[in-house]
């Protein structure tokens, strides 16, 4: 393959050492140099990238991005959202958040252009930032996008 097809690899769970997280990243660390440059990326102000276990190779690189998730202010608001059902105007201000996510997310996943976004999320239904990256993918125009998540709320037990 003449050109290197980059991959993205997003998420915003608050470290890289779970089960799922830590398949992926070998699958990164095995793709072949010189047909795939992997990105990892994840919001800037979550403490992520201290949390990489092992070095990753040098066609792997890691990028914070200046997007300010739900996550990324919770942990900045900390006590102020713990009462959020009692602050009747949190539903709207997370109605907005995700717009201006989606658009933060397209102009990024624009200027890395990778040919495959792969979104990864702790649990379902997905963090809110998770969501607003799978549409801003599209929206970016990245031809394959992937969203995976690796647990369930609730009882899983009807998928046995």
């Amino acid at each position: 393959m003449s050109e290197c097809r980059r991959i993205l690899y997003y998420a915003e769970n608050s470290a890289w050492h779970g089960g799922d997280h830590r398949f992926l990243l070998e699958i990164l660390r095995t793709l072949p140099a010189d047909a795939y440059a992997g990105v990892l990326a994840y919001p800037a102000g979550l403490p992520m990238a201290e949390s990489l276990t092992a070095p990753l190779p040098s066609h792997i690189e890691v990028q914070p991005l200046p997007i300010s998730t739900a996550e990324v202010l919770r942990r900045r608001l900390g006590r102020l959202l713990r009462y959020r059902a009692a602050f009747y105007p949190y539903a709207v201000l997370k109605g907005v958040l995700l717009e201006i996510n989606i658009r933060q997310f397209a102009e990024q996943f624009r200027r890395i252009g990778p040919a495959i976004l792969h979104v990864n999320s702790g649990g379902w239904p997905g963090a809110d930032g998770c969501r607003a990256a799978v549409i801003a993918g599209r929206r970016a125009g990245i031809p394959l996008v992937v969203f995976s998540w690796h647990s369930l709320f609730g009882d899983s037990a009807w998928l046995l």
